[in-house]
């Protein structure tokens, strides 16, 4: 989604007339051709060591150890630069992407253990599109196949919040999105397990080499530009 991103924020401008309902049903409908995605082992170590396994995380870092795996949460990096079927600055007015912000993410697994190598295929495709006034919210789900065989191993969606893209007459409130979409009550007790992580100050710094390579949480001047000055990386 990255690449689409860039690409979107090229194409963008402020060219009054536009009819933005008419686009997101058309978007609605686009159907993506696919994205392929490869890793090996490097990768999968490259993605756990950058959000936070340790040396001695043999089973995370070691790729001949005897269970040698990827973390679930690996399912969110395929499609960072796959091609969705749509430019987000023809669905909601004014797209600027320093005014973006990762809202939410849903992932589910479809496949474990999850192969610590391989060649997929990322098929994203627009899923709901919010007017909230002052921003426009969109939801892109993308589903990662194996490449060989066409199993899904991942489904996930991601939400960006985009301030001063709202306004252009949409749906306030969000579709029913199942699971993804859910409200989840914790049990009213004591959690069963507490563990608190600290994460290193330059932990983005190699996360972003697993493919978000948005300027944002890297560049200093980039950031210094957009309404969040200290928001060098994620924490």
């Amino acid at each position: 989604m990255l690449s689409s991103l860039i690409e979107t924020a090229e194409q963008s401008d402020d060219t009054d007339g536009t009819n933005y309902l008419s686009n997101i049903e058309a978007a609605y409908k686009a159907k993506s051709e696919g994205t392929e995605f490869s890793y090996d082992f490097r990768d999968v170590i490259l993605y756990n060591l950058g959000v936070g396994s340790k040396r001695t995380d043999l089973p995370y870092v070691f790729e001949n150890d005897d269970d040698f795996q990827v973390l679930p949460t690996f399912g969110v990096i395929p499609p960072f630069n796959a091609v969705a079927p749509f430019n987000m600055a023809d669905i909601v007015p004014n797209f600027n992407p320093m005014m973006l912000l990762h809202g939410e993410q849903y992932l589910e697994v479809l496949k474990y253990p999850i192969p610590t190598s391989g060649k997929v295929v990322c098929e994203p495709k627009l899923v709901d599109v919010m007017d909230k006034g002052a921003a426009g919210v969109i939801v892109t789900g993308t589903t990662t196949k194996d490449a060989a065989t066409g199993e899904p191993l991942f489904y996930q969606e991601g939400t960006v919040f985009i301030r001063g893209a709202g306004g252009f007459g949409g749906n306030k409130a969000g579709k029913d999105r199942g699971k993804a979409s859910a409200t989840y009550k914790p049990p009213s007790r004591k959690p069963d397990v507490v563990t608190e992580e600290k994460t290193s100050p330059d932990q983005a710094a190699l996360y972003r080499l697993s493919g978000d390579y948005n300027p944002l949480h890297i560049d200093p001047e980039f950031v210094a530009l957009g309404p969040s000055p200290s928001n060098t990386h994620h924490r």
